[in-house]
């Protein structure tokens, strides 16, 4: 379970980043409005996500480090922290790209 957390919030960073990346490459390539709004929603599901999964994986670090003793496992309790900061900073901003004026 431990290692599938890690896996599966690595891989759903990189996902959100690259979306991140398409939208900002749509704006300058004239994406429709449609496939904006789609590509900001994937941004927000994938960060809340990324968001829950983390939290989980904080969990697990720190009950694995607390049952096995290890402290080198608290790198990667640093990597979640900074997992939920990024992904909550994407959250953010395309919560107020979707504001309508």
């Amino acid at each position: 379970m431990y290692r599938l957390i890690k896996r599966f919030v690595i891989f759903l960073l990189l996902f959100l980043i690259s979306l991140f990346a398409f939208y900002f490459v749509g704006n300058f390539q004239s994406f429709l409005d449609s496939t904006l709004d789609v590509i900001l929603f994937l941004i927000k599901i994938i960060s809340i996500s990324v968001i829950v999964f983390s939290f989980f994986g904080i969990i697990s670090v720190i009950v694995e480090t607390i049952k096995e003793k290890k402290i080198r496992r608290l790198l990667l309790l640093f990597f979640y922290i900074f997992s939920i900061l990024v992904s909550s900073i994407l959250i953010v901003f395309s919560f107020f790209i979707t504001i309508k004026f």
